[in-house]
């Protein structure tokens, strides 16, 4: 039986490791191949590739590559390409998604949850089919969204609690030991790579409830790739304060502040904004 792991980050080096580990305890024997996404390393994330090397783990260049049949499985973990299911020659096929499903299909799953105000989010591990993030449902590990996660801060949470899941089905995984349980399709929602223009990064719209603000800004906050910008200057950090506007004070104006922070009013509240560098 072969066992093709394809994905990227913390949570594709974890699947390979573990899964690298559970044959070297004799669990179960398999042949383990390493399936990474194309394109090259960064310097903040682990690679899988370099994982798989100092592993031992055979690495393919492609799904096709692996000859894969009826007998071996394939887990996707973050894995950039469409997937066609005739390439897996009868493999049962895995995906492991890092949002709550049917709500959350598709791409940017650390921004939209902010966004949209959730208080909990997901990873779902669910069988793959032809059509993206539609698949029965395996199982799910929940876990909450605190006040002031920003997007970078969900991204590493769901990395975390997406190799705890697994873990937990990785046996099941192996032998088909488990239930799987179809989406509610009426309750779908699809995301797409380019819903959120990441070149917009300037704060505006204060006219906005400051709940909603703060979750616009918090979505925005990845270090590796952006932050969004008040006057100019990078938010690191953003935080709802729980006082109703004062009629003094008009949406988008500063109420109070110093050199680290600055306090923005908005339609019905306030929001703390912490800027890059400020606090020393």
């Amino acid at each position: 039986m072969k066992l093709l792991i394809a994905g990227k980050s913390f949570i594709g080096c974890h699947s390979l490791r573990h899964a690298s580990d559970m044959r070297a305890l004799g669990i179960t024997g398999y042949t383990l191949l390493a399936l990474p996404n194309a394109g090259g390393d960064t310097a903040w994330e682990p690679s899988m590739r370099r994982t798989a090397r100092q592993l031992g783990v055979d690495i393919v260049d492609d799904i096709a590559a692996a000859g894969l049949s009826g007998s071996d499985i394939f887990l996707s973990v973050e894995y950039d390409r469409k997937v066609r299911i005739e390439d897996l020659g009868g493999a049962r096929a895995y995906n492991l998604h890092l949002a709550a499903l049917p709500g959350y299909r598709g791409c940017l799953n650390s921004t939209w949850p902010l966004r949209n105000g959730e208080s909990t989010a997901a990873a779902t591990l669910h069988q793959l089919t032809d059509k993206i993030d539609a698949g029965p449902v395996i199982a799910v590990r929940r876990f909450q969204i605190s006040a002031f996660h920003s997007a970078f801060d969900l991204y590493l949470l769901l990395q975390r609690h997406g190799f705890e899941l697994v873990k937990e089905q990785f046996a099941a995984m192996l032998t088909a030991d488990h239930v799987l349980q179809p989406q509610a399709a009426g309750q779908a929602a699809f995301y797409a790579r380019g819903s959120i223009d990441f070149q917009s990064l300037d704060v505006g719209d204060f006219e906005r409830p400051a709940r909603v603000v703060d979750g616009w800004v918090r979505s925005l906050i990845f270090p590796p790739h952006q932050l969004p910008r008040f006057g100019g200057r990078a938010i690191c950090a953003c935080e709802c304060i729980a006082l109703p506007r004062r009629k003094q004070h008009r949406p988008g104006e500063v109420a109070a502040g110093s050199g680290s922070h600055a306090v923005i009013a908005c339609g019905d509240g306030y929001v703390r904004f912490e800027f890059e560098g400020g606090l020393q």
